[in-house]
Formats: C-alpha cells, structure tokens, sequence
C-alpha cells in the first residue's frame, strides 16, 4: 500500500493506493497511543502471511490492547504475545468465528458519573451502576483511584454503589491503565482536601484535545487550582467550591466536557460549557442523565 500525507507533519489530507497487504513484521512505537497496535491487530488475521509486531519506546495504556486480544481469541483468532506486550504474533489466512456478545458497562463512562455523585454537595446522593464488568483492568484501578481518594464505595458482582456526602481526599494515582477516566478523577480532585497527583499521563497531550493542557486551563479559568506538566496533572483541592460564573471551551472532546461539567457542580455561579454537542461521542444522554440525577442543567 502507497500513501502521500498532503497536510504539515503527516496530518491531512492523506492519499492511499491500494496494492494489496500481504502481511510480514511492523515495528511500531507504543509511547503515544496504543489504538495503533489494535488496529494492525484486528488487520493481522486476514492477512495472508499473518503480522509479527514488535512494539518499541515502551506500550502505554496496555488495558485496550489486553482487551483486543481477548476480543480476537473469543473470536477465534489465534494470536500469541509476549508478557509485556512488546511482541505480537499473528499467523495469516485466519477468519472471524460470529458469536453473540454481551457488552459489559463502560467504566469511562461510569467514571463521569461517579466523579458527579462524590462531587455532588447533597449527603444523601447515591448513585448505583450495573452491568461493570468484574475483574478487569480498568475497572478496577479506577476503583482503587476513587478508594485512595476516600470515596465511599460498594461493589456487589456487577453493580457499583456509590454514595456522597463524605469529603475526598488528595491522592498520587497512576493514570495510565484509567487514562481515558483521569480528566473527570481530576474534575472531583478540584474540591478535594489536599493535594493530588496524576501521573503518567502524557499521552493525554495526544487524544481529541491536549487533555492537560486544555483541560488545566479551562478549570482555571473556572477557579480551580490545578498545574499541568508535561506528565502530570497537580490538583490543589478547594473543597469549599469555586467561583465559576464564566463560559469553558470544551475544545470539542467529550471527555473535558464531562469533567467541566462535573466541575460546575461546585460552582457558586454555575458555568457555561461551549461545544456541549460534541458529548455525542460517546455519551450522548450524559446531560440528560445528570438532569435525572437532579443535577441543574440547562440548554441554550
């Protein structure tokens, strides 16, 4: 396959020519994104000679690609890989076997309103999730995330209760198997007692918007303490609440727009979130289910 990148630095417009993939050995860097090594994977099977992928610089947010390769083998696909990730084998000429699928809860998702009920000012919010799946990676480093910051947590096989009204508590968590929830953990860190720390999240720089950058200067500007680093994100908690009163750029990604409405819980003059429509993405009721939940939300 041939291709010509038109735009500046490889960006868009991007021309390719189909010449016919036959497969062999990739070696593809890990430090930015692993949604590049799930895509050659889902490839690898239908390619003739199979793909051998050797992974460099180290693999970030390794959960998603444990996930592909569970997703494959229920598949049928026969696909070997080393401890750490950094070899990939897949033999060619291979077929996707069609089976029923139950898709468990998202924990991204459950991560935005978990974050909304702890921030929540009511004592007697609560808030119960189903359908989150047990042991798995994710799932249950996000959970340890929340425990470490005081959070009042239940977990009954698939269901998660979540109860409000106890102060949280400054805490270090390593973002980088949450990497997708650590926007909204840092949105509930702004009203907590203390200091916190994410750490390990530099490819957050890399997704839909810089998601420490941009996501630091919005709650800024909403009157959160909160200092981005190139790897990191330190939260100086205010459990008191902020200002707010002003209008935040959700820089069309869906996930600063969770953790900024998140943070307008706590406001003493609300905020207004710009670009709301791009929730869609993923989580299209989000809005609507805050307002269940008796969160204030209106429309413009």
């Amino acid at each position: 396959m041939e291709y010509q990148a038109q735009g500046e630095d490889g960006c868009l417009p991007i021309t390719l020519r189909g010449s016919g993939l036959h497969g062999g050995r990739v070696r593809i860097s890990g430090a930015r994104s692993s949604q590049y090594v799930s895509a050659l994977l889902f490839l690898a099977p239908l390619l003739r000679e199979g793909l051998e992928i050797e992974i460099i610089d180290g693999l970030k947010s390794q959960p998603f690609v444990r996930t592909t390769l569970e997703v494959l083998r229920d598949a049928g696909v026969r696909v070997q890989a080393s401890e750490d990730l950094s070899q990939l084998s897949v033999p060619g000429g291979q077929g996707y076997q069609p089976r029923d699928y139950v898709l468990p809860g998202d924990y991204p998702s459950a991560a935005a309103l978990i974050s909304a009920c702890l921030t929540a000012s009511d004592p007697t919010s609560e808030l119960v999730l189903q359908r989150l799946k047990q042991r798995d990676e994710v799932g249950d480093a996000l959970l340890a995330a929340y425990q470490a910051m005081g959070a009042d947590l239940q977990v009954d096989g698939e269901q998660v209760t979540v109860r409000g009204g106890r102060r949280l508590r400054g805490a270090r968590v390593d973002g980088d198997r949450i990497i997708d929830c650590v926007p909204v953990l840092v949105a509930a860190a702004c009203f907590a007692d203390g200091e916190s720390v994410f750490y390990n999240v530099e490819t957050l720089h890399y997704k839909e918007s810089d998601r420490i950058d941009d996501l630091c200067a919005e709650l800024k500007r909403a009157g959160c303490d909160v200092t981005p680093q190139r790897d990191a994100i330190i939260v100086r908690g205010r459990p008191e609440g902020i200002e707010g009163g002003v209008e935040v750029n959700g820089h069309n990604d869906h996930r600063l727009l969770m953790a900024l409405a998140i943070a307008g819980m706590r406001c003493r003059r609300g905020l207004v979130l710009t670009g709301a429509e791009h929730i869609a993405k993923s989580y299209p009721h989000f809005f609507s289910q805050l307002q269940e939940l008796g969160v204030a939300v209106s429309r413009q």
